[in-house]
């Protein structure tokens, strides 16, 4: 067991390092793509940038080199402010489309 979960957290992790490389090829992109494109740009970073954090966390818990309540305060607070903080980039980004034109 503990070989097989460390082999699926290590796949883990490259995945998203893959995806992760991905999505900011695609940001990189989509930056100069219309008026739109800055924001999406932004939002594409937030989410890699979240997601890299969250991951750490994670890591940092396994050895018990940061205690239970630390772990559950920082995914309370991380969740409400990746989700506000999404709902702010989709917001802007709907909002420039909506004022000054398609995509």
């Amino acid at each position: 067991d503990f070989y097989w979960s460390w082999a699926l957290i290590i796949w883990a992790f490259v995945s998203f390092f893959l995806a992760s490389y991905e999505q900011l090829y695609f940001a990189w992109w989509v930056k100069d793509q219309g008026t739109s494109g800055p924001v999406r740009a932004a939002m594409l970073t937030y989410i890699v940038v979240m997601l890299g954090i969250y991951g750490v966390e994670y890591l940092l818990q396994i050895p018990g080199w940061i205690p239970t309540t630390w772990e559950n305060k920082f995914y309370c607070l991380g969740d409400i402010s990746f989700k506000i903080g999404t709902s702010v980039m989709r917001w802007a980004c709907w909002r420039r489309v909506c004022t000054r034109g398609a995509f």
